[in-house]
């Protein structure tokens, strides 16, 4: 064996295990989010009851709403401009984190203030929930960096630490927190965790600020280039969400929280059929269209028995962790509208590969419009299970949009 040879045998390994790091580090970040939402869920309305859940939720809603809109796509964008332009990756960086926060971030914190829900418990009512958002804003500018470099490994141990330091939080505000202040509490412990992460990730990163270079000013230009980005991913949003703010401008607190749990619950489960579409993504991107199709087919028959077990367990398991019974319409609503995100997910890919991204967007907008505007309809009437069937019209919506922009395409 040559050295050059040897050499390329001893490098194999090392990139698999860093690989391997990389894969655990970007999955348990993942896997984070979901475990800590739930933690958190269980945390207070077993504490003090599915309306201050609510109640924590709707600033949420509003919060990471604002959010977005300050991100505008930063993290796609970010990546394509670096892959371009590796040299220039601190510049590029530079420039859209700086252009965001001028431009975009004093609006939505007046909108934050003005949206907050508890203007009763004074300052802290608003000032709060307005530093939730700048510190969620700040943590979400290192997505790119921390892909384009493969940090995930310190990124997540920041995470954990901070998870059991915002979980043991909670528990401490509500053993001894009053009624009247605790929604604000807990938003604060939350805001707080929030403000650790964003510290922790300007301390991994902060050779983007330490090395010399030049990106220190904002240009309305980086915005007009990130818009398309923006655009894509606010439809997902739109389209993912619009149920839940129909909710919560329409029913109680109590309902708020009851509904983000067991819709919460489906959501998660259709993550898993996000990641298996994920990993097949490569080939269904090559594979000629009835291929796809009857992948389609396979997929669409696995969430469907993935919902109806999920329809069988949710009305034992949410009364064990949370204490309790969900309505059973709000259950087979939800798991029945979760089944069409199995069925329309690779036509999607179909568009995308034959470059329809705008008709993907334009079908994600138009569900979510269709969504809130049938919730907040059908909601004062017929409850939660309303908003359901509006979700599951404004999926069909989505279903038809993309057979035509890719089902159909030969």
């Amino acid at each position: 064996m040559t050295i050059s040879g040897s050499m390329m045998s001893e490098r194999q390994p090392l990139r698999f295990r860093h690989r391997l790091r990389r894969l655990a580090g970007a999955g348990g970040l993942q896997l984070l989010t979901p475990v800590l939402g739930v933690a958190s869920s269980i945390i207070v309305t077993r504490g003090i009851g599915g309306a201050g859940w609510g109640s924590v939720v709707h600033e949420m809603l509003v919060i990471g709403l604002a959010a977005h809109l300050v991100g505008w796509g930063a993290r796609d964008f970010v990546l394509r401009e670096t892959a371009a332009r590796p040299t220039d990756a601190r510049l590029i960086w530079r420039r859209n984190t700086l252009s965001r926060l001028t431009f975009l971030l004093p609006p939505a914190l007046v909108a934050v203030a003005l949206a907050a829900p508890d203007p009763a418990a004074g300052p802290a009512g608003r000032l709060l929930p307005m530093l939730w958002c700048v510190a969620m804003v700040w943590c979400r500018s290192f997505d790119a960096p921390m892909v384009q470099d493969g940090r995930y490994g310190p990124v997540l141990a920041v995470d954990i630490l901070v998870a059991g330091l915002s979980a043991a939080g909670l528990i401490t505000v509500i053993r001894s927190g009053s009624a009247d202040t605790t929604t604000a509490s807990l938003v604060g412990v939350l805001a707080g965790a929030e403000i650790l992460r964003a510290l922790g990730r300007t301390v991994i990163f902060r050779h983007l600020f330490t090395a010399p270079g030049d990106g220190w000013r904002p240009m309305l230009s980086d915005l007009r280039a990130g818009r398309g980005f923006f655009l894509l991913g606010f439809s997902g949003l739109l389209a993912s969400r619009a149920d839940s703010y129909a909710v919560g401008l329409t029913l109680p607190p109590e309902t708020l929280g009851h509904y983000q749990i067991v819709t919460t619950f489906v959501i998660h489960l259709q993550t898993l059929g996000a990641v298996w579409l994920m990993t097949a993504t490569p080939d269904l991107l090559r594979l000629p269209r009835p291929t796809v199709l009857s992948f389609t087919g396979r997929n669409f028959v696995a969430g469907i028995t993935l919902m109806a077990t999920a329809a069988m367990a949710l009305p034992v398991l949410i009364p064990a962790l949370f204490g309790f019974t969900p309505a059973t319409a709000l259950v087979l609503a939800a798991t029945a509208a979760g089944t069409l995100n199995f069925l329309y997910g690779p036509l999607l890919l179909l568009a995308q590969r034959q470059g329809r991204e705008l008709q993907v967007a334009a079908s994600g907008f138009a569900a979510g419009g269709l969504t809130l505007a049938g919730g907040l309809l059908l909601a004062p009437s017929y409850g939660p299970a309303g908003v359901q069937a509006a979700l599951a019209t404004g999926h069909l919506l989505q279903l038809a949009i993309a057979w035509h922009a890719g089902g159909r395409a030969s």
